[in-house]
């Protein structure tokens, strides 16, 4: 039974408000892509806008944000070529999960498409560049070389200090990019839940798994990568462990659902998530849980 105004929390009011109307959700994009620092979750309310209103909209919606943006930064003297730039690169991959969810309806198959797509991304850069060291050395030279052009020396510093760090750069970039928009987008998919109305058509996140599939691969991986001693097996095998962060969350909200855990263990969970430097440790402790999790399937008694 939907719940009536009074018991809706501030939260859920606000989304209710920003997917009412095409210029509520306009508002709330370029609202957060202005801000510092939490930018990033724009991409989270675009997900829920394509599960609420529909691709088209959403997309007219991100279209006329970015072009306002793009405005905003033509009177202050900026590029807005950068700003279009920016907005494609947070936005396209949320776009594309939430299109690759409605495709498969369900939401762990869509995040196992998009581990298996990561893999496949590592392979290609191997394959692109056979000596990564070398292709990463050499692209964060040219970065730097290009902010100290313009002037940026603290930019152009920043980017030498990961010159040691080279021999590790593919497998760093692309977890990096998978962690920060799979949260995005599953942040996005339980925005969307939140609504009016709303159900959980493709999945609820409490019983995310990404499968034994990927599990098995993992094993297969590191054990191959022992032997042969290959970098690129070795990128694929922790790639494979460390996206079970995600099953590791689902499994604490599981629990926290059963009511077997307080809620303020998830929510350390999540602080710890976000606090260098615990946030590598806990990141770790999740996909261990998550690992095990599809292996031994911890949630047999699924929710009602």
């Amino acid at each position: 039974m939907e719940s009536s105004p009074n018991d809706r929390s501030p939260i859920d009011t606000a989304l209710q408000w920003l997917s009412a109307r095409t210029v509520n959700g306009v508002f709330g994009l370029l609202a957060l892509a202005s801000l510092p620092l939490v930018g990033m979750f724009s991409s989270a309310l675009l997900v829920m806008l394509v599960l609420k209103n529909g691709l088209r909209m959403a997309i007219i919606q991100a279209a006329i944000t970015a072009g306002l943006l793009a405005i905003a930064s033509l009177m202050s003297g900026k590029n807005p070529a950068v700003v279009a730039f920016s907005m494609a690169a947070i936005w396209a991959p949320g776009l594309i999960l939430v299109t690759l969810l409605m495709a498969t309806r369900s939401l762990a198959l869509t995040l196992q498409i998009s581990v298996i797509a990561m893999a496949a991304l590592i392979g290609l850069i191997f394959v692109i560049a056979p000596d990564p060291t070398a292709f990463w050395e050499s692209t964060l030279n040219a970065v730097a070389a290009a902010w100290r052009e313009q002037g940026q020396e603290d930019m152009a510093s920043v980017v030498e200090q990961l010159l040691p760090f080279a021999e590790h750069m593919t497998l760093t970039i692309v977890l990096a990019l998978w962690i920060v928009h799979s949260a995005l987008f599953s942040l996005g998919y339980a925005m969307a839940g939140r609504l009016p109305g709303a159900s959980a058509p493709y999945g609820r996140f409490a019983e995310l798994s990404l499968g034994k599939v990927i599990a098995i691969l993992m094993a297969v991986s590191s054990l191959v990568a022992m032997v042969v001693n290959a970098i690129l097996l070795q990128n694929l095998a922790f790639l494979f462990y460390a996206v079970f962060w995600l099953q590791g969350l689902a499994l604490l909200h599981w629990l926290h659902a059963e009511k077997k855990i307080p809620v303020v263990l998830l929510i350390f969970a999540y602080a710890s998530l976000v606090i260098p430097p615990i946030n590598a440790i806990a990141l770790m402790v999740l996909a261990l849980v998550g690992y095990a999790d599809a292996w031994f399937n911890f949630r047999r008694e699924r929710l009602a």
